[in-house]
């Protein structure tokens, strides 16, 4: 790769960096561009660009790191399906939403169980479902907005906070995936696939005795 390659690959990997709606991916993919911006400038021995890439660099490093060590504080909200918020917030990422669930409807949750998971008291998920058969959480909607999409939020729902389901009197999530990237989603929060129907991919979560929150 020439000199001046690296250059338009730096400044590629510093646009990506931009378009990013996570402030942890934001951040490491722009520390990625600023070191081969500042390798790009040493090579050509352009040093201004060298000491503002360092500079780039070592602030990226930082806020990382206070991103990481601080701990988010969650927990679980009950949510009434009446609730304008809940409307307004299903309407407002409603095009997002339909890219995971695309057969989700925000005026058909009359009558469901619902929860905001709150992070920081920010609203880093929504949970709606329904119990089904007695035993089964049917969740019809497990929705985070981008900017939490670190799975931080759905390791509180799904490992910390499963009390809540035993207190459904609940001992089986059932979930579907109508996306490869929903499908992760779902194996990382420890579901296993269990059906595939019409290209839909059927995943439960089995819960154990005793868990609690």
């Amino acid at each position: 790769m020439s000199v001046v390659w690296l250059g338009y690959l730096a400044s590629a990997v510093i646009a990506l960096s931009l378009t990013m709606t996570s402030i942890v991916r934001l951040r490491l993919i722009n520390l990625c561009g600023a070191c081969l911006f500042a390798t790009y400038g040493l090579l050509i021995g352009a040093y201004p660009v060298v000491l503002l890439n360092s500079l780039t660099m070592t602030l990226n490093v930082i806020f990382l790191t206070r991103l990481f060590r601080n701990k988010a504080k969650f927990c679980l909200l009950p949510m009434s399906t009446h609730s304008p918020y809940l409307q307004y917030f299903l309407q407002h990422y409603e095009e997002d939403i339909r890219q995971y669930f695309p057969v989700f409807r925000s005026t058909e949750v009359d009558g469901l169980t619902g929860y905001y998971v709150l992070r920081d008291l920010q609203i880093a998920g929504v949970l709606l479902g329904r119990v089904e058969d007695e035993k089964d959480f049917h969740i019809l909607l497990d929705y985070v907005p981008p900017a939490y999409r670190d799975y931080k939020a759905g390791h509180f729902l799904f490992e910390e906070s499963v009390a809540i389901f035993r207190e459904m009197g609940v001992y089986r999530l059932l979930a579907e995936a109508r996306s490869d990237a929903h499908a992760r989603y779902l194996q990382k929060m420890g579901f296993t696939r269990v059906a595939e129907v019409d290209g839909e991919l059927r995943f439960e979560r089995k819960l154990k005795e005793g868990l609690a929150s």
